[in-house]
């Protein structure tokens, strides 16, 4: 049921401290530093209700994303992510799916009877600014029946704004709703017990000196890709140019460049696109 825990993209590193090289290396699978990766505790769990969580773009390289705990702990679950005009095509709805929202007219989980139960839980998982975005540019989530929980403490997200009390992170929301869905599977709580230990260890690592503060600006969480570098890939041409050493004294951007290029992208029927370096000796599939 709860016994196996997830392969992690990673090596050994000690997890007492986030000092040196683990401090700057990070695991793949939950983008933590290796010193403080979780995930050898992820359980996997047999759940009975297919979970699909849909993902803002922004969110998934976020460090303490919890959808990622959902989809590797859970064996009946998906996570999809893309651009918001492109998720409409990529998400598979079921009959009977119905919305994890907190919507106006959203009816309380607990209150259905086992015939109104979802079959099949969509949870939409990002900022609730990113996930009103997504469900601005998926009607057909918007359609869905909309479900909520009615949670009896407040999250304990304690990392990261919440904007109610009643609001709770993606990981406690699903765990929520699948003790409700289905109170006999066993190993839920212990997804609450992996999210909980990533905010402690993030809560032990030493505050900075006490000192004047200094204004950042707000880290973003992945490059912005416009779409049209995705859908009209045929239209795109990549350029690049090499130049020698810029000598003491000369500025960058009076250096000329010695050698500039240009190479088109190729295009499937099938929708595939390659790039050839060498003038079409050989391709690189890029998608």
């Amino acid at each position: 049921m709860s016994s196996l825990a997830v392969n992690s993209l990673r090596s050994t590193a000690p997890t007492e401290s986030l000092e040196g090289t683990a401090a700057r290396e990070r695991c793949y699978v939950c983008f933590r530093p290796l010193a403080a990766c979780h995930c050898a505790a992820i359980p996997r769990i047999e759940n009975q209700t297919p979970v699909l969580l849909v993902q803002h773009r922004r969110e998934s390289f976020h460090p303490f994303n919890t959808a990622r705990i959902v989809r590797h702990g859970l064996v009946n679950s998906e996570l999809v992510v893309d651009q918001n005009q492109r998720l409409a095509a990529r998400i598979d709805l079921r009959p009977g799916a119905a919305l994890l929202f907190p919507g106006s007219q959203a009816r309380r989980l607990d209150e259905l009877s086992p015939a109104e139960r979802p079959a099949q839980l969509v949870v939409v998982d990002g900022t609730w600014h990113q996930v009103k975005t997504v469900l601005r540019h998926v009607p057909a989530l918007r359609e869905l029946p909309q479900y909520c929980l009615a949670p009896t403490r407040p999250s304990n997200f304690r990392i990261r704004r919440e904007p109610n009390d009643q609001a709770l992170s993606t990981v406690e929301a699903v765990v929520a709703a699948l003790q409700i869905l289905e109170p006999e599977t066993a190993g839920l709580e212990q997804l609450l017990t992996v999210f909980n230990l990533m905010i402690d260890r993030q809560l032990a690592q030493p505050r900075p000196v006490a000192g004047r503060r200094r204004l950042r600006r707000p880290r973003r969480t992945g490059p912005f890709i416009p779409p049209v570098l995705i859908d009209e890939l045929e239209r795109i041409v990549v350029t690049y140019c090499e130049a020698e050493g810029v000598p003491r004294g000369v500025r960058r951007d009076e250096q000329r460049p010695r050698y500039l290029a240009a190479e088109r992208l190729v295009t499937g029927s099938d929708g595939s696109a390659y790039y050839t370096a060498d003038h079409y000796d050989s391709f690189t599939k890029i998608r």
